[in-house]
C-alpha cells in the first residue's frame, strides 16, 4: 500500500539502481543532443501558443530507457505512487480553486496536452476551462 504523504511517496520510487539511473541519463543527454532542432520547434509552438505542433510531437526519444516502469525496484508500486500523486494533484487543486479566488499551478505541458490530463480531468469536474 502506498502512504498518501508527499515525502513517503517519493520514497518509494527512489528504489532505482545506479545502472538504469545512468542509462537513463546517457539516454536524456543524448536525447538532448539528437533533438536540438526539434527543440527549438518546441520552444517556438510554445512560445507561440501553437498546441496543434505541440501535440504532434511524439515524445521524448528517451523515454523507454527512461520508463519508470523499467527503472523501479517494484514497478506496480511506481504505477500505484503516479496514480496517488495525480489524485492529490487533482484533491489540492480543487481545494484550492474552491477556496480562492486566484489560484496558480505547474504542471509538466505534456501532462496538459493529454487527452487525458490534468485539463480534461478538471473539465470533467465541472471547471470551465479557457484558452487565453
Amino acid at each position: 500500500m502506498i502512504s498518501q504523504r508527499p515525502q513517503e511517496l517519493l520514497d518509494s520510487i527512489e528504489g532505482m539502481s545506479a545502472d538504469a539511473g545512468q542509462t537513463c541519463l546517457q539516454a536524456r543527454l543524448q536525447g538532448l543532443d539528437a533533438q536540438l532542432e526539434a527543440l527549438a520547434r518546441l520552444a517556438t509552438a510554445w512560445a507561440e501558443g501553437d498546441l496543434a505542433t505541440l501535440r504532434s510531437h511524439p515524445g521524448d526519444s528517451a523515454a523507454g530507457a527512461c520508463d519508470p516502469r523499467r527503472l523501479a525496484s517494484d514497478p506496480e508500486e511506481l504505477i500505484q505512487a503516479k496514480s496517488l500523486s495525480w489524485a492529490l494533484w487533482h484533491d489540492n487543486a480543487d481545494h484550492a480553486l474552491s477556496n480562492n479566488a486566484s489560484t496558480f499551478a505547474i504542471v509538466p505541458l505534456r501532462d496538459l496536452l493529454r487527452r487525458d490530463g490534468h485539463l480534461s480531468r478538471l473539465r470533467q469536474s465541472g471547471y470551465e476551462i479557457r484558452v487565453l
